[in-house]
């Protein structure tokens, strides 16, 4: 039978254990939380069960033919199970797997199962065996220096013999008490059962990428609500050893008994740490600094969050799959009310630039042109795409209350606009429909005469004359813009209950500016406090 040999450190010394270790597929190799290295050695198989005294070299009495030896009975299973079982805590599922099915074979004969044969066979053995449980898994390590009672009526009253490390019964290399490996621990979940999206949703119970948390039934709890039926947060933190680590150590409760403490704490991946040598302080100055360019105040705030408020949501698996979780289940919203939905402090750790997240995360994502032109919508990639609507599809009328939605504040509705001047402001869609028009005047600022009217050009001493005069005379640069349309630069305004309404908006921008909004019609002149 071959054996898989491996290390962990322990106190700052390196200790080794051959048992037989079969790593659960997904889980990384060299450089893992699990430190074992890839070499095989070959151990003696325990050939004494089943056999009679002298083929197995044993001074046990030999067992009668025909009539397979009990398990609770038999003195050489005891010493088996004890030499298997090491010094420090492993799961009983891991020793019931290390041990040969001629010793487990009898307790399936006896209806009671693997597992929960063994643990009863343990617990009914506590001068040998510490049982304990670590969140929902069964573990147990041997009791060192002890000289139990073993029942039963073949060898009854003898002692059990401490493991040899050239004996039959025992490991090619000595087991010596250590502290709890985090590689003795076998989750009860196995890896290639767990989704990662499990991962990095609970990632986010970490209070930061610094400090190591207790696994407590309160975290349990919280991680139950995060994680599909049956899965427990030690498995998904055992499956990942790259972005978890798991310590744990043996203690004792009130009453003395065994009560081992897991320890865990969420590794940020190379890739997403801070890259800038500037000291925290430098950083805060910079990001309040109202010089800095908003798109570089972005990357300030994540680099600050990184020195001062490390969260897991710097990973970008982590704040992918948090994005997923907040959006609308059937529909889709745009980046900037996403954006005002995420607390400040998550926010903070956004990549940069943001699309980042739906690229690296197609399977996730869907993105939607569906707003203005320099902004976009994200919905979940399971929820069905809207239907692409036609150009010719849309209204002019539509175009027409999408303009009056989006008219500036900042503008007196008495000295108009033009198509060119809202094309920027409206979505793609209504865009190419504008495109379309034939004639404007006719088709557009003619056809709604209880809405809209046509602005002609005052006399030169009128105040309006400045404003309106920048609509109906473009600069080249406007003109090269709108494709050499000179009916896109058709003036309009607003009239009736449509022109009450726009101005009542203006009127309280005015108010705060402290400006009279019945003295001025040019707006670029009132300015920002």
């Amino acid at each position: 039978m071959k054996h898989r040999l491996f290390t962990h450190v322990a106190g700052g010394h390196h200790h080794c254990h051959a048992l037989r270790f079969t790593r659960p597929r997904g889980l990384l190799g060299v450089g893992s939380l699990w430190g074992f290295g890839a070499y095989r050695a070959q151990l003696h198989t325990v050939s004494s069960i089943g056999k009679g005294p002298e083929e197995a070299g044993s001074h046990e009495p030999h067992t009668t033919a025909g009539s397979a030896p009990s398990f609770h009975e038999d003195s050489r299973t005891l010493a088996l199970v004890y030499a298997t079982v090491p010094s420090f805590y492993v799961s009983v599922a891991q020793v019931a797997r290390q041990l040969p099915e001629a010793i487990m074979s009898p307790m399936s004969a006896c209806a009671l199962g693997d597992r929960r044969g063994l643990s009863a066979f343990l617990a009914s053995h506590p001068l040998c065996f510490e049982l304990s449980v670590l969140g929902r898994v069964a573990v147990v390590r041997r009791r060192e220096g002890v000289a139990p009672h073993i029942p039963g009526r073949a060898g009854a009253g003898r002692s059990v013999p401490h493991a040899s490390p050239t004996g039959r019964h025992a490991p090619a290399v000595e087991r010596t008490a250590t502290p709890v490996a985090p590689a003795s621990l076998t989750p009860q979940v196995p890896a290639q059962a767990i989704e990662p999206y499990e991962w990095y949703r609970v990632a986010r119970l970490f209070p930061d990428v610094d400090t190591e948390v207790r696994l407590t039934a309160e975290l349990e709890g919280a991680a139950a609500q995060l994680l599909p039926e049956g899965h427990d947060l030690l498995s998904v933190c055992l499956s990942a050893p790259s972005l978890f680590t798991v310590r744990v150590e043996s203690g004792a409760d009130e009453r003395g008994s065994a009560s081992p403490t897991v320890h865990l704490r969420f590794l940020l991946r190379p890739q997403y740490a801070g890259t800038s040598r500037l000291s925290a302080e430098a950083l805060h100055d910079k990001l309040h600094d109202p010089t800095t360019p908003r798109k570089r105040k972005r990357f300030l705030a994540r680099e600050l969050a990184c020195k001062q408020n490390p969260l897991p949501y710097l990973d970008e698996g982590v704040m992918a799959h948090y994005v997923f979780d907040i959006l609308p289940p059937d529909t889709y919203i745009t980046r900037a009310e996403l954006v005002r939905q995420i607390p400040k402090d998550i926010s903070a750790c956004l990549p940069t630039p943001l699309k980042r997240l739906w690229e690296g995360y197609p399977h996730l994502f869907s993105v939607l042109q569906v707003e203005r032109m320099n902004d976009i919508a994200l919905q979940r990639a399971d929820v069905p795409l809207p239907k692409k609507r036609r150009v010719a599809d849309v209204a002019l009328e539509e175009v027409l209350m999408e303009i009056f939605n989006r008219y500036p504040l900042r503008r007196h509705p008495i000295v108009g606009t033009n198509l060119f001047r809202c094309l920027n402001n409206l979505p793609r869609l209504l865009q190419e429909r504008i495109h379309t028009i034939t004639d404007v005047e006719k088709c557009f600022v003619r056809a709604f005469p209880d809405k809209i009217e046509p602005l002609a050009l005052p006399s030169v001493d009128d105040p309006t004359y400045e404003a309106i005069a920048a609509l109906v005379n473009p600069l080249p640069s406007e003109l090269a813009k709108g494709s050499g349309r000179t009916d896109l630069f058709i003036p309009f305004r607003f009239v009736g209950e449509w022109y009450e309404k726009l101005f009542q908006k203006y009127a309280k921008v005015c108010t705060k500016q402290k400006v009279d909004p019945h003295s001025t019609f040019i707006v670029d002149h009132i300015k920002r406090r």
